[in-house]
This record gives C-alpha cells, sequence and structure tokens, in this order.
C-alpha cells in the first residue's frame, strides 16, 4: 500500500555477535520484497566480530546496511539509525531478539492503510524452545496515542512501528548516555501520537539473557530512573493537558520504585548512597500523590509521613500486594 521504501528496521549493536545472525534472518525471512525495506546496523563500538558478521550479511543483501561509530550506547545507536532511515516507517529491534518471520506486510499495511503515528504489537518471552506470550491487545479502533496513556501500556520502545515523519516532527529521540531510555521516549510518544492502533499478534520475540544491562544490579541505573522521574514530570509540567498528568505521573512513579527495587539489590554502600539521594529528593511525594494510580497515592501518602523510611514503604507495600 505504501510508495517508494515502506521500513526502516534498525538494529544496534554492542558485542552482538552470538545473535545477530538469529536476529537479521528473521528479519530478512518477511512477507514483503526486499526493495520496500531496509534494515540498518549500527556498530556501536563492537570489540567482537559483530562488525565482520553485520559486514557480511550487507554483502550478501542489498536492503542491509552497516552504520560504525565509536561506542556511544543505546540511545544514541538508535538515534543514528533515525537519522540514517529512508522508510515512511521506523522499527527498532535489539540485537538479541529477533521477529516473528513474514509478520512484515499486515504491519506496514495497517500503518499505511490507515496513515498511523504509531502501531503497537505483542511481544514474547524466548527462552530455549519455550516461547510465552507476555501480553494482548484488542484490535482495530484507532485512537489518539494520549487514550492509550489511561491502561497499563508497555514501555519498551521496539514493542511498537513508528512513522518517521512522526518522530521528526515532534523532535522524539532517545536520551543519550542513560539505562532505561524507554521509559522516557514510550510515554512521550504515546501521548504525541495522535493516531495510533494496536494488533494482537506476536511480532517481537524477547530473549531472556540474564546478563543483560537492565537485568544487572548497577547504582547507575538507579541515578538514572530518578533523572527519568525528574524529566517526565517536568515534561508533564509544561507539555501535557492537566487531564493526562496523572498518567505521565504515574510513569514517573514506576521509574522510582524501579530505583527502590534496584537498592534492595545493591551491595550496602551503593544501596545507602542511592537512599540517601532519594531522601533528599524533594519532588518523589508530590510524584507518588499526583499519580493517576491508587497505589501510587497511597505509597505518596505513607511516605509523606515516613520521609526517611521510602524504601520501607515500598517493600510494605510489595508485602501486602502478594
Amino acid at each position: 500500500i505504501c510508495e517508494e521504501k515502506t521500513l526502516s528496521i534498525i538494529i544496534p549493536a554492542y558485542n552482538a555477535g552470538k545473535y545477530l545472525g538469529k536476529c537479521l534472518e528473521s528479519c530478512c525471512r518477511q512477507d514483503i520484497p526486499s526493495g520496500k525495506y531496509e534494515i540498518i546496523i549500527v556498530n556501536d563500538g563492537s570489540t567482537d566480530d559483530t562488525g565482520t558478521i553485520a559486514e557480511k550479511w550487507a554483502s550478501e543483501h542489498v536492503n542491509i546496511r552497516v552504520i560504525t561509530q565509536e561506542n556511544k550506547g543505546l540511545s544514541m545507536a538508535r538515534n543514528a539509525g533515525i537519522e540514517a532511515a529512508t522508510g515512511k516507517y521506523i522499527m527498532f529491534i535489539d540485537s538479541d531478539d529477533h521477529i516473528a518471520e513474514n509478520s512484515l506486510s499486515t504491519l506496514v499495511d495497517r500503518c499505511c492503510k490507515d496513515n498511523l503515528d504509531m502501531l503497537r504489537f505483542c511481544a514474547a518471552n524466548v527462552s530455549d524452545d519455550t516461547t510465552d506470550r507476555r501480553f494482548s491487545y484488542t484490535d482495530g479502533q484507532i485512537y489518539a496515542g494520549k487514550e492509550l496513556l489511561k491502561e497499563r501500556f508497555q514501555v519498551c520502545a521496539p514493542f511498537a512501528i513508528y512513522r518517521k515523519s512522526f518522530l521528526d516532527s515532534n523532535s522524539l529521540r532517545f536520551f543519550p548516555g542513560i539505562y532505561h531510555e524507554d521509559n522516557l521516549f514510550t510515554p512521550q510518544a504515546y501521548y504525541l501520537a495522535e493516531k495510533a492502533a494496536s494488533t494482537d499478534d506476536v511480532i517481537y520475540m524477547v530473549r531472556q539473557t540474564p546478563g543483560s544491562i537492565t537485568r544487572t544490579p548497577k547504582v547507575k541505573r538507579g541515578y538514572d530512573l530518578i533523572g527519568i522521574a525528574g524529566m517526565l514530570t517536568g515534561w508533564a509540567e509544561e507539555n501535557v493537558e492537566p487531564q493526562y498528568r496523572p498518567f505521565i505521573y504515574k510513569q514517573a512513579a514506576d521509574c522510582l520504585n524501579g530505583c527502590f527495587k534496584l537498592i534492595g539489590e545493591l551491595p550496602d554502600t551503593e544501596a545507602d548512597e542511592l537512599s540517601n539521594t532519594l531522601n533528599k529528593n524533594g519532588k518523589i511525594v508530590e510524584t507518588f500523590l499526583r499519580s493517576s494510580a491508587l497505589t501510587h497515592r497511597i505509597e505518596g501518602f505513607l511516605i509523606k509521613i515516613f520521609p526517611k523510611r521510602m524504601k520501607g514503604v515500598y517493600d510494605l507495600l510489595n508485602w501486602l500486594r502478594r
């Protein structure tokens, strides 16, 4: 349905030699002509055989190209891919994940037919020979993306396809140098999308790798989550209509709870350091109290009463939810 090049698949790759071939194979086993889509591998300063594998695939497939850069992190690798992309729509795939075979034509046809800003799809966890669906959507209706903020949505940016001109016109890019960059990008994308839709098809396969960055306790992750919470609340106050702000505050509060969870996984010295930072943050109570989620507002009320027991409040509420 779309004219010319329909889709750009952006694959950031850092020391991804073990899984990159599987990822690329899934991208090539598709039901749209190779001339209709491109695969952009961003080799982000890899020190293993990632570059060799990427160049080999590019030499064998006319629609694959490689961008090589110094290591700048996932955000900057994705941003480099966006800048280089020539497709009408953009899809992100992490190099250790893959997508379902013969799944792209349905996605791009839907996007082009309805001129969507974004189309979200379902994902599954993959481990050895086991595939477990992570969530479901209701097919069909087109929404303003901000309406979808009212439900529990997936913050993982690769779980959707985006119109490039939508990203460009709203200056939507990934914030550099941080972990959990999707927690900032995705709520903003949802709010700004004028036409968004969902499909219940399982498209994206998430490889379960215990040693991945977002599963490894690192104190920087905690500081980044605090920073993202602050950026989300500041952005909401300046740019979001009042009736939608509580849903952005909810995402910010989720980030802070992610930080509380991390404290329980860090060595004592780093955990104390992160706790002290949280205790000095005067915006935390306000963020929880303004969230759309009742549990967050209860958490905020308890933190207001026991300001030096933030982690204890989080642990108590988690225990009560069991």
